[in-house]
């Protein structure tokens, strides 16, 4: 199979390593290297974009190599217009590029980069499928495509998610069912650049860490709010992979919540976790003050009745006013 690939972003330095690495990691012997390297064609572009990119640079490769596959690395480097503009995306898509697909019987991946992180792009009622539309811009992006592959997750594991006809790959769940996300991983070799298939240890070992979740509700049971790097220091002295993930995950999943302490005199005021939303968190984190003001109120009232005792009591001042009261005629 020939297969086209025109990018804007990297150099010969960067694609030697890469073709190198994936050379590499798929075990390939050096002959099936040196036709992989002839049957993959490379063009650098970085000065057209829109129609005069398929006119002056697509269609005339397309015609010289006559490949089976083409790769445009990224969308966003050769759209010429606003990537969340249906009109633009779709002259991108449906106008220039595909009737050139259909000309030469040729296929396409488009990569294309998804949007800025935040705290709300990523609900947790998401489907695998409500994937589709992560890439940044419109949702044309998507619409066009016949399948969607997602890669999303953060070190040392990520998932490729197959969210638009994800099916038809043939991926099993252990019951049996489809599935639509494969755990994948950098390279474990320094110096080589390649995705690989996680081992099994790694996989537990990671975004799945079964006793980090466990133990953040172990410590959150009580509904109290509690630091967040205590929680931290907490997970990592039980050894649990990656806990600042564990903790994000579990945010983003709602099954706890996090937000601002109480002001300190200097620096920033610490994060809380907690099970409830902040409102009640907050309520709850007030109940507890106030219940140990109670219990601190309970334990001194029996020991102060006298003048003398209070004289002794340190910072009277703050002493309950009906203890206050109850002392006013031996004070006089």
């Amino acid at each position: 199979m020939r297969t086209l690939i025109i990018q804007s972003e990297n150099d010969d330095g960067d694609i030697a390593e890469m073709f190198n690495g994936v050379a590499a990691g798929i075990g390939l012997s050096a002959n099936d290297t040196e036709i992989a390297g002839k049957n993959v064609i490379m063009v650098h572009e970085c000065a057209t974009t829109g129609s005069e990119f398929f006119k002056q640079v697509v269609r005339p490769e397309l015609e010289q190599h006559k490949p089976d596959l083409l790769i445009i690395d990224p969308a966003l480097a050769y759209i010429g217009g606003v990537a969340n503009a249906q009109e633009a995306v779709g002259k991108f898509l449906r106008t220039d590029l595909a009737p050139l697909l259909k000309e030469f019987n040729c296929g396409a991946i488009i990569l294309h980069h998804p949007a800025k992180p935040s705290k709300s792009n990523e609900p947790s009622a998401w489907t695998d499928s409500d994937y589709s539309y992560s890439g940044s811009g419109s949702a044309e992006w998507a619409n066009w495509s016949r399948c969607v592959l997602v890669i999303k997750g953060t070190r040392p594991l990520y998932q490729l998610m197959a969210a638009k006809r994800g099916a038809r790959i043939g991926w099993k769940t252990p019951d049996g069912a489809n599935g639509y996300s494969h755990p994948i991983a950098h390279s474990n070799i320094n110096g080589q650049l390649f995705w690989r298939t996680p081992l099994q240890s790694e996989v537990l070992a990671a975004s799945d860490n079964s006793k980090g979740p466990e133990l953040v509700m172990q410590l959150l049971t009580d509904g109290n709010p509690m630091d967040q790097n205590e929680v931290l220091e907490i997970l990592k002295a039980n050894q649990v992979s990656n806990p600042r993930y564990v903790i994000k995950r579990m945010i983003t999943k709602k099954q706890i919540y996090s937000f601002d302490g109480p002001k300190r005199a200097t620096g920033r005021p610490p994060v809380l976790l907690s099970t409830s939303p902040p409102g009640e968190a907050a309520g709850k984190e007030e109940a507890a003050h106030v219940g140990s003001k109670a219990n601190h109120r309970e334990s001194i009232s029996p020991v102060i009745e006298t003048a003398d005792q209070l004289h002794n009591w340190p910072g009277e001042k703050s002493l309950p006013p009906d203890l206050q009261k109850n002392l006013e005629p031996q004070l006089i």
